[in-house]
């Protein structure tokens, strides 16, 4: 999903086109944008047919997530954010590895990285998330339930709750329960682990295929309390 992300979409969309897995639908939300960000995605929508581009009023990250999974006729979902990048060999090795082990949900690794002219709080960020992003090894390369995984990263103290590092089958996620929390923003706090926990067979590994982008205008460093991220999760839409 996207919203005014002009700046950084057409880097995004670069990096998931060059997947060495081919045989993936890409599906853009636009969340009410206001700026030229859709003009970019129709120009590759042009070029590629994989490329899928879906209107939406503006209803925050999470509303425009539903809305494309919705959408999604895959095996497999991924969910990325318009401002970041993803490696070219990701999909192949995830997907490659969740068939070969029977898997619901895969947890990897991500990189968090800024521009060489940050802003003091963008560089304290993102070492904060270098730091965030880690698996121990007793919590990797083995199947179990989604359950027993949950509970070995939480021991291991190396649980994050990113959508963006996660790879789940599609029918591990009911649509009809996708307003069980309609929180504007941070949605991830539920979802993450309530798939997880409904997943059958998850696993964890050790790969840094996700490159979260660390800007000004991001949801992290936006003006918004921590207690208004919460009371959101429990406002109506």
């Amino acid at each position: 999903s996207y919203y005014d992300r002009k700046r950084f979409i057409g880097d995004c969309l670069t990096s998931v086109l060059a997947s060495s897995l081919k045989n993936i639908e890409i599906i853009c939300v636009d969340d009410g944008s206001t700026d030229d960000t859709v003009k970019h995605i129709r120009r590759f929508a042009r070029n590629d047919k994989r490329v899928k581009v879906v209107k939406a009023e503006h209803m925050g990250p999470y509303g425009a997530r539903w809305v494309g999974l919705r959408r999604a006729n895959g095996e497999y979902v991924h969910f990325m954010d318009s401002d970041d990048t993803i490696d070219a060999n990701a999909y192949e090795e995830c997907y490659r590895t969740c068939k070969e082990n029977n898997l619901d949900y895969l947890v990897f690794l991500g990189m968090p990285f800024a521009s060489e002219t940050c802003t003091k709080a963008e560089e304290e960020c993102t070492k904060k998330f270098e730091q965030h992003y880690h698996l121990e090894d007793e919590c990797c390369n083995v199947p179990m339930t989604g359950l027993e995984l949950m509970r070995k990263l939480i021991t291991a103290k190396c649980f994050y709750v990113a959508f963006h590092m996660r790879l789940i089958r599609r029918d591990v996620i009911p649509l009809d329960e996708l307003n069980l929390c309609n929180a504007l923003y941070h949605a991830d706090n539920f979802y993450s682990v309530y798939w997880l926990y409904k997943a059958r067979r998850a696993m964890a590994v050790q790969r840094k295929y996700y490159n979260r982008r660390v800007h000004k205008d991001s949801i992290t460093l936006a003006p918004q309390t921590s207690a208004q991220h919460v009371k959101s999760m429990f406002q109506d839409s």
